[in-house]
């Protein structure tokens, strides 16, 4: 999750397989000196990551789509006064659905804008966003897995970071399992890596594992294309080498540009549609599209769903 007061934690969801295995840990080390300014990495990914071309379409009012109702009454919200938008981007061919609370700070514009932003390959691994007001005063993503669905809480408008970080977050994740048959800022290899590195770019590297890669994540796609390199603006970015090339390993590729295009999850069936006022007969068409290879939680046993919980 990405939350600041302006903070980000993520809501994992657990393996449930009999015993479980024994708590994995990172090596407590200092923060680089002077630590990596992650406010600056803002500015620095508006200006390398290009904008891509996108069109908005507004839903009926009054109709949504399953996930949006449930993370709705989860968070106690009520459904009359949510938005469905459908934005298409013109390096997909399937659009992505954002959900927005008309109590959220960050406009449908500036969503589509930010998203837009993250490479195809990145993008690929979200499914749903949904925008409200800040949580606790707290501006800041949630991610909830396995399905990658997005949550913005307050105005991310200046901050391109928490979108990439909460991407990396479901990137992690699926090629975890696809490659290491779990979570792969919880394996070995990645601990082991982490560990060889003396330093870490921030506190919030420090919080857990996952949220390390995260962190990572955000300075590896500022790396990729900003010419002559991340160290250009922070020199000491080459002492984390280990973690970074780690990283690059399992999600390099998803952070190229003019990449095709391959959705990870299918989009919601059924649609809700919301009382006698509602236009159901002329409800959207909201296709269900199989991805290539669905990491559906049934594929790996019993989970658990979490919560998104601060860090």
């Amino acid at each position: 999750m990405h939350f600041f007061s302006l903070a980000s934690s993520l809501a994992l969801v657990s393996l449930a397989l009999g015993t479980p295995a024994p708590p994995k840990t990172i090596v407590v080390k200092p923060v680089l000196c002077p630590a990596i300014d992650f406010r600056k990495m803002n500015t620095i990914l508006t200006a390398v990551l290009p904008k891509t071309p996108h069109k908005i379409k507004t839903w009926p009012w009054g109709q949504m789509p399953k996930t949006c109702m449930s993370q709705t009454e989860r968070l106690k919200l009520d459904p009359y006064e949510m938005k469905v938008y459908e934005i298409l981007y013109e390096d997909c061919p399937r659009p992505w659905y954002v959900c927005r609370h008309e109590t959220a700070e960050m406009s449908i514009e500036a969503i589509a804008e930010n998203f837009g932003r993250l490479p195809v390959g990145l993008r690929d691994f979200v499914r749903y966003q949904f925008a409200t007001a800040p949580r606790n005063g707290a501006a800041g993503g949630t991610v909830i897995l396995p399905r990658g669905d997005v949550t913005y809480w307050g105005n991310l408008t200046d901050y391109q970071s928490t979108f990439v970080h909460e991407a990396v977050h479901a990137a992690e994740y699926y090629r975890g399992y696809e490659k290491h048959g779990g979570l792969y800022a919880e394996s070995k290899h990645w601990m082991d890596e982490y560990n060889k590195d003396d330093w870490r770019s921030d506190d919030k590297s420090a919080k857990s594992s996952v949220e390390a890669f995260a962190q990572m994540g955000i300075l590896a796609l500022i790396d990729k294309h900003l010419p002559a390199g991340l160290t250009i603006f922070e020199p000491n970015f080459k002492l984390l080498s280990h973690q970074h090339n780690a990283l690059l390993n399992l999600i390099g590729d998803t952070l190229d540009f003019g990449t095709t295009c391959n959705r990870r999850e299918p989009d919601d069936e059924p649609i809700f549609c919301m009382g006698p006022k509602v236009d159901c007969e002329n409800m959207p068409d909201l296709k269900f599209i199989p991805p290539e290879e669905s990491l559906d939680p049934t594929h790996f046993g019993r989970w658990r769903s979490g919560s998104a919980t601060g860090c």
